[in-house]
């Protein structure tokens, strides 16, 4: 009888570890759900955020907007304003200091559409393209124990996103690819509207440390097209 109950007690609590242990995916749909979910996410269409920014000791202040997939950045930099913009296929710059409006090298354009992907949630463009979640265990970061989830997608690009255990917010992105390694750790999130948006972010890149504070963040402003065409010189 002794050997029964003791048998059933391990069956009990393997089976318990077994309920307990979530996938890549399970994890990936609970971070999701705590910065606002899936609806709040496409209900976002247009954002604007004013932000500061410290690289190497030099303050700068940018002003960033979104139209999907457009993307435009204003950047107040020694008295004067360098301008980017990509329309979701082209990209052009306006620089005092380079002579007028200039086309951006095709070389960027990738780049450009990148940043403005990064307006997007990242969790959510991986997942509902397919990605492939791969669970890596647990690591600290900043003190707090998190789910360790490498994502794969379908250009088998990776980045590995470390998510909080507690309350399953974003809380650093490693992104390595042939030119740089990337770290970006995500604090001090607050909520806008439905959803929750970090206000400090701390970017690590060749050697070069960046401090970015959000000021002011909006969620579905109204923003005209013609931030996004290219002016005649």
């Amino acid at each position: 009888m002794f050997k029964k109950l003791a048998m059933f007690a391990v069956i009990i609590f393997f089976s318990s570890v077994i309920l307990r242990a979530q996938t890549g995916e399970e994890i990936l749909d609970k971070a999701i759900e705590a910065v606002g979910g899936y609806e709040a996410m496409k209900e976002t269409k247009t954002t604007s955020a004013v932000m500061s920014m410290s690289i190497q000791g030099m303050d700068l202040r940018m002003t960033v907007y979104n139209k999907k997939p457009a993307f435009r950045s204003e950047t107040d930099m020694m008295g004067q304003k360098m301008v980017m913009v990509f329309d979701g296929k082209t990209g052009w710059m306006s620089n005092p200091g380079a002579g007028g409006v200039q086309e951006i090298p095709q070389e960027q354009i990738n780049q450009m559409r990148e940043q403005a992907e990064m307006t997007d949630n990242q969790l959510v463009k991986y997942r509902e393209t397919g990605a492939k979640i791969e669970k890596q265990g647990k690591e600290k970061v900043d003190g707090n124990t998190c789910f360790k989830l490498l994502m794969t997608d379908k250009n088998n690009e990776t980045i590995t996103a470390y998510i909080d255990a507690n309350d399953y917010l974003l809380k650093k992105i490693d992104k390595a690819d042939k030119e740089a390694n990337v770290e970006i750790l995500l604090k001090d999130y607050k909520k806008v509207g439905k959803v929750m948006v970090a206000y400090l972010y701390v970017i690590k890149a060749q050697g070069m440390d960046m401090e970015l504070k959000m000021e002011k963040f909006e969620i579905n402003p109204k923003l005209d097209d013609s931030l996004f065409i290219k002016p005649s010189n």
